[in-house]
C-alpha cells in the first residue's frame, strides 16, 4: 500500500468513501491508478515515505536492559 494526498474531493465508486481534499488515505498502486484513469491525475499525489537514515541507531532497550541487571545484581 502506498500514501496518497488528496488534492480534491472525490467519492470512490467501489468503496462509496467521500475523500476529502488535504487528507492522507493508502491504497494500492494499481488503485490509484484506477482513480486516476476515472477521474484525472488532480486529484491524488502521492506522499514520498519518509526513510530512517542508515546511520542513525534506534533505541532498541539495551541499555536498559543492561542497568536492570546491574541493579539485580
Amino acid at each position: 500500500m502506498a500514501k496518497y494526498k488528496v488534492l480534491k474531493k472525490f467519492q470512490d465508486i467501489h468503496t462509496k468513501m467521500i475523500y476529502n481534499e488535504d487528507t492522507e488515505i493508502e491504497m494500492t498502486v494499481k488503485r490509484a491508478d484506477e482513480v486516476s484513469t476515472n477521474l484525472d491525475d488532480s486529484f491524488l499525489i502521492r506522499v514520498e515515505e519518509k526513510q530512517e537514515d542508515p546511520g542513525t541507531n534506534k533505541d532498541d532497550g539495551k541499555e536498559e536492559k543492561q542497568d536492570k541487571k546491574m541493579k539485580i545484581k
